[in-house]
């Protein structure tokens, strides 16, 4: 017959904090920020960079530094799209990338474009050291690859947990990692989409 033992004693006295008591309220927070999650993904969608969706990058020398900010936002008033700028090696070079454009007819009258608004806006004499259109096919391959590396991560974990733990500890974890992952992942292709 077995013996029966009160909480107290079985942790020596110390004192018991119930966190279970919060249980559905931790359920019900973690299944809003869920769908949260889904809608913000479904809704906003994923703003995939350049190696993924193709696009022109336009390498140039200033004279002397200038405020990327300054020019980024010539170049928008001046139409283009979605224009991403950063000091690459010193503080006059500049790198410029820049999304896909319907009837885009070459590199080089999309870079003399981008150096007329740099010249203007800078009131220096700009070079262009390199024009490269990068393809999407880059972009699906990269795309191809890293999803089955993220699966390939995900099933190892999920083998070792069913190894590991047993019963009821191996499916709350796995509800909980599992919630605990879409959130990440959302939330962080969110931040990223809007630091680009």
């Amino acid at each position: 017959m077995a013996q029966e033992y009160t909480v107290e004693q079985l942790n020596h006295g110390r004192k018991v904090y119930d966190f279970m008591r919060w249980d559905y309220w931790a359920f019900g927070i973690s299944g809003l920020l869920l769908i949260a999650a889904i809608v913000i993904m479904g809704v906003r969608g994923f703003n995939w960079g350049l190696d993924f969706t193709g696009g022109t990058v336009i390498e140039i020398t200033l004279e002397k530094p200038a405020e990327i900010d300054v020019m980024r936002d010539a170049l928008q008033k001046a139409g283009f799209e979605e224009p991403m700028l950063q000091n690459f090696g010193s503080s006059h070079d500049i790198m410029v990338r820049m999304p896909p454009a319907e009837g885009e007819t070459g590199g080089q009258v999309l870079g003399s474009q981008v150096l007329k608004v740099i010249n203007e806006s800078t009131n220096q004499n700009a070079a262009v050291k390199r024009i490269e259109f990068v393809g999407p096919s880059v972009g699906a391959d990269l795309a191809q690859t890293g999803a089955m590396a993220l699966m390939a991560a995900l099933l190892s974990i999920l083998v070792y947990v069913g190894f590991a733990l047993s019963g009821d500890w191996r499916q709350g974890w796995l509800l909980r990692w599992r919630t605990t992952l879409s959130l990440r992942w959302v939330f962080c292709r969110y931040s990223i989409s809007r630091l680009t």
